[in-house]
């Protein structure tokens, strides 16, 4: 077939976009076709393709036009483990959980590709999923047999862009870039049943250079991930991949865990993030967590550095914001230039930010922040200190702080206009902020201005 001004048409090429017919072998073939002519759109116009592994090539835009859907598979054989990339087969055998290592969309050593369009990318996860778990406090679905890793992965891919489509159904990670360079990821809207196991939005890791703008996001787990390792790169490659230079703007995130995750998973540095004006709903709006898990090979810790929130609205949490380094890190792994301007929280529980004796959380900034604490602190509070294992995977520990604010191993802090209201908070608080090994750091300018902060 000979495209129309670089379009290829797939309905053209002989796909059916009945919903039930598989059309995985058309649609790679006009994708090869495509890029084997120098690069062009590949037209994926209304209609339900049902398809299992698909590969994207350099040049390359797919495009998805209102009332186009590309429908997963149903059957875990057509998910192919060649369509991934070599860094998976580290990944332990059956993690998170019964997974295959493949995917629906993926890309690998490719420049210049595109995901665009009005239509719909859909994980079929409902294929995969037996019955929720009513005794787990997130009532995961469980999984059948087996099912795909990440909806769409890019690994070591350079100039990407997705914009506008709409994201379902994933059967763990909706979009996962490894590794890869200037990524522009606008528009998107991500839905996942609430149930869904591991079901983040976006999860980048160990890239550079990411924007992410104007996303919808309603995600069972994280919706946005940032980080620096996770699996994904043997450990002796770890220090050269940071994840670095991430813009995360104007989005809306509702998610019954996590909003904006930076950390846990990865030994590399994060740095340079800026989080403007976010919309959040979900448990935990913002962390930062550094920490090791050895059965993940995460061995040191994550540096967090120069991390920059702004203009946020997190609603109906219980850890509106918390940076948590873990005791048992490497002497590099820490927090650093931590700054958040203009946000405003509502919460049942704690903002936490805790260091780690000799590794003192470094430069904390708030500044125009408001705190209303509403509803029932229904958790047993910690009675007196607080311990120090506040780090994953100590799961509800944060939720235990019975502190509107609290800060432990910290330097360099300023406080300017935080406001405290707890006029409609019920439960066993000890009070509304509290700051503990701070006693010897006044001679590194940690300035609490106590005239500004006040408890209504």
């Amino acid at each position: 077939m000979v495209p129309d001004s670089g379009t290829w048409n797939i309905r053209k090429c002989g796909a059916s976009g009945n919903g039930s017919t598989p059309d995985t072998g058309i649609i790679q073939e006009t994708i090869d076709r495509c890029h084997r002519q120098g690069g062009g759109r590949v037209l994926i116009p209304p209609g339900v393709y049902l398809t299992g592994s698909l590969l994207l090539k350099s040049d390359v835009e797919l495009h998805l036009a209102r009332g186009a859907t590309l429908m997963g598979s149903p059957h875990i054989d057509d998910y192919l483990p060649g369509y991934t990339s070599s860094y998976m087969d580290r990944v332990p055998e059956g993690y998170p959980g019964n997974i295959v290592k493949a995917h629906l969309l993926a890309a690998k050593s490719s420049e210049r590709i595109s995901i665009t369009g009005q239509g719909t990318i859909d994980g079929n996860g409902p294929a995969f999923f037996g019955e929720a778990n009513q005794a787990s406090s997130l009532k995961r679905f469980s999984i059948i047999e087996s099912r795909p890793w990440h909806m769409v992965a890019f690994y070591d891919c350079e100039d990407v862009l997705m914009e506008g489509v709409h994201l379902l159904n994933t059967t763990t990670f909706s979009v996962c870039p490894h590794n890869c360079k200037r990524l522009r990821f606008e528009g998107l809207t991500v839905k996942n049943h609430p149930s869904t196991p591991n079901g983040d939005g976006i999860d980048i890791d160990c890239c550079r250079d990411v924007i992410i703008e104007g996303c919808l996001m309603d995600t069972a787990d994280d919706c946005i991930a940032i980080k620096s390792g996770c699996l994904s790169n043997p450990s002796e490659n770890r220090r050269d991949m940071p994840c670095e230079n991430i813009s995360v703007s104007s989005c809306v995130l509702k998610t019954r865990t996590t909003a904006v995750r930076l950390g846990v998973e990865g030994d590399n540095p994060i740095r340079n993030v800026n989080l403007n004006n976010l919309c959040i709903e979900g448990r935990r709006g913002i962390g930062l967590e550094s920490c090791v898990l050895p059965s993940l090979g995460i061995l040191n810790g994550t540096p967090i550095e120069n991390v920059q929130v702004s203009q946020v609205t997190i609603n109906n949490a219980v850890t509106p914001v918390y940076g948590v380094c873990g005791s048992d890190t490497s002497p590099e792994a820490g927090i650093g230039r931590l700054s958040i301007h203009q946000m405003q929280a509502t919460s049942n529980g704690a903002s936490i930010f805790y260091g780690k004796r000799g590794r003192p959380i470094d430069s904390l900034f708030m500044r125009d922040v408001y705190l209303k604490i509403k509803g029932a602190f229904n958790r047993e509070p910690f009675p007196g200190e607080i311990p120090p294992n506040l780090h994953y995977p100590g799961g509800g520990a944060k939720d235990r702080v019975p502190y509107a604010l609290y800060g432990r191993y910290l330097k360099n802090v300023i406080l300017d206009g935080v406001t405290v209201d707890m006029e409609e908070a019920s439960g066993p608080w000890a009070g509304p902020f509290r700051f503990d090994d701070t006693e010897n750091a006044t001679n590194e300018n940690i300035t609490v201005k106590k005239e500004k902060m006040h408890v209504k």
